[in-house]
């Protein structure tokens, strides 16, 4: 497991495209965090280092579930907060 801790939008997106560079088609990376800590820029970040053509469209799967956009190799954005666990109604983060 690795850590990162960005301090802006700019950061994180800096970050998340050079991370994209790491993944290869069929990987799943898990983005854990409060609400406003970043996940769906980071996700932006992906996106757009993965060829999505206009990453401004990806956006919070909070209400969809599931977002896909297709790039140089398919992204799904997907929410499972709502997701029970069996033991509490919810997925713990």
């Amino acid at each position: 497991m690795e850590t990162t801790e960005t301090r802006s939008v700019a950061g994180t997106l800096k970050f998340a495209r050079r991370f994209a560079g790491r993944l290869g088609c069929g990987d799943c990376v898990a983005l854990i965090g409060q609400l406003g800590a970043g996940k769906t820029i980071l996700a932006r970040g992906i996106a757009e280092a993965l060829g999505v053509s206009d990453a401004r469209i990806v956006s919070s799967p909070t209400y969809v579930l599931v977002h896909e956009y297709e790039g140089t190799m398919p992204v799904y954005h997907v929410d499972l907060y709502r997701i029970d666990d069996g033991t509490h109604g919810v997925l713990q983060k």
